[in-house]
């Protein structure tokens, strides 16, 4: 079945230990209920996640469903302290980068 023809679910997560993970295995369970499911994330995971789950940059067939990867820019360098010191900074810039940002990616996934 083609991905155009599945039900489409958009899953965006926080990259804070503990959080990843759980709503990766959400949306592999519902890819395997038939559904086409987009996980998104900030792109400095990027790497870790996809060389941890054998990510490619292209929708992977689980059951009868399909999952695929969005990674978009926080707006901040990769290296930048501040995400990790100060979590509702971070969070304020998800919002503010977010609006522009994950409307883009409910149409195309990639790693």
């Amino acid at each position: 079945m083609s991905s155009k023809s599945l039900i489409h679910v958009f899953l965006v997560t926080f990259p804070s230990q503990g959080l990843v993970n759980p709503l990766l295995r959400l949306g592999k369970h519902l890819a395997f209920k038939g559904l086409l499911v987009t996980l998104s994330a900030p792109q400095f995971i990027s790497p870790n996640l996809c060389k941890a789950n054998d990510i490619s940059d292209q929708p992977t067939q689980v059951g009868d469903g399909m999952i695929r990867f969005a990674f978009f820019d926080d707006g901040w360098d990769v290296n930048d302290p501040k995400r990790f010191i100060d979590a509702d900074l971070y969070v304020a810039q998800l919002e503010l980068v977010g609006k522009h940002e994950l409307p883009q990616k409910t149409c195309r996934g990639r790693c």
